[in-house]
């Protein structure tokens, strides 16, 4: 079994309606877990820099990252972090006036792609924070509702948000980026094309072969032909283990097994969320964990808590190319 990469927050008080979702996070975290021994230890954190961030109100934790041979993409709420994957240093910090509420990262072309939720917008950036290309990811363009002079690392929010875009990963077909209130993925480079993903708020999209699997909020993972764009198949996760799982966001494949990460729910002020995270706090949330299962039969095999070192949220999961400590 693997060893594998968390990026998460650390949460000031689980559970607290009193602490406003964009100031929740107090540290961000980088995690390696051993699914073989249960062993997890703490590789990287980070506050993001003060010229970063809004003077008050700041959260810290790591979003969504992308995981390749030489580079681990890394992203807080305004910036990415390059950083050596074999030795968790971190090479250049990344930042623009229009990163707010980041939630993925990737590398496509050569270039950054930033997926800045606070503007439901795709940003193409270089490694020295250029911009070179933006793509609004609602039906209007970006700069109707927001304002190209206003530095958004220093805007604490910008909710409510139209689409709250997710997370980007490409196909063939082009660039796509999921949209969590839209509950769909729609390809930047063809217009029009998009995947519809049930009615609950879609997270991540991973492609795996010749498939993509994404995640809903409440557990059901979608398995997509990554060729034709048709659903194939969704499994409802929290149904066939007969209780509410908590926030189903983070999902790799390695070899026959799937990994997917829960966070304990918490409760929100986000109108958009706010009568789904209710209905299941109500039923109790399980501790932030990541849990495997046979990629096959979606039997689960293992399943590891994470709370103790730290990680109140997981937003993505990654195999680990870290060198032996």
């Amino acid at each position: 079994m693997p060893r594998l990469l968390i990026t998460a927050g650390r949460q000031l008080t689980p559970l607290l309606m009193s602490v406003r979702e964009w100031s929740l996070y107090d540290e961000a975290l980088l995690v390696e877990l051993d699914t073989e021994t249960g062993v997890a230890r703490k590789v990287l954190s980070w506050r993001s820099l003060a010229e970063n961030s809004p003077v008050e109100a700041s959260s810290h934790t790591f979003k969504a990252a992308t995981q390749r041979d030489d580079e681990l993409l890394l992203c807080t709420q305004t910036e990415v972090l390059i950083v050596d994957p074999a030795t968790f240093a971190i090479r250049t910090v990344v930042s623009h006036p229009y990163f707010n509420d980041l939630h993925h990262v990737d590398r496509i072309d050569g270039l950054l792609h930033v997926v800045s939720t606070g503007l439901d917008a795709l940003f193409v950036v270089t490694d020295a924070g250029e911009l070179v290309r933006e793509h609004s990811l609602v039906d209007q363009d970006t700069w109707v509702r927001f304002d190209r002079a206003v530095d958004y690392r220093k805007v604490v929010t910008t909710k409510p948000h139209e689409a709250h875009p997710n997370y980007v990963f490409t196909t063939d077909a082009g660039t796509w980026v999921t949209r969590s209130l839209k509950f769909d993925a729609v390809c930047i480079d063809q217009p029009g094309l998009r995947i519809q993903l049930g009615d609950r708020p879609i997270h991540d999209g991973v492609a795996h072969g010749a498939s993509l699997w994404f995640t809903n909020v409440d557990g059901t993972l979608f398995h997509v032909d990554a060729r034709t764009s048709q659903l194939i198949a969704s499994h409802d996760l929290a149904a066939m283990e007969g209780r509410p799982l908590g926030w189903c966001r983070g999902l790799r494949i390695v070899d026959d097994t799937l990994y997917v990460a829960f966070s304990r729910m918490r409760a929100t002020r986000a109108k958009e969320t706010l009568k789904f995270v209710m209905a299941k706090l109500r039923q109790g949330s399980p501790p932030t964990r990541v849990a495997a299962y046979d990629l096959r039969t979606l039997k689960k095999r293992a399943e590891w808590d994470l709370e103790e070192i730290g990680c109140n949220a997981i937003f993505s999961l990654h195999p680990s190319r870290a060198q032996r400590p």
